[in-house]
């Protein structure tokens, strides 16, 4: 059961990992380069990106 935990957990980051370089490889092909954004409008696009690639 240990061994399938790692798996599953190894799968998870695996698929957040492709979802967001897929969102940012989006973004690169329309050229949205978000500009004069402050650190924390930064984070939460950062967050709003992840949460389409878990999804």
């Amino acid at each position: 059961m240990a061994g399938m935990q790692g798996s599953s957990t190894f799968a998870y980051w695996i698929t957040a990992a492709v979802g967001a370089l897929t969102t940012f490889a989006y973004l690169w092909t329309i050229s949205f380069f978000p500009s004069g954004m402050t650190p924390g409008e930064v984070l939460y696009f950062l967050f709003i990106a992840l949460a389409f690639a878990i999804v």
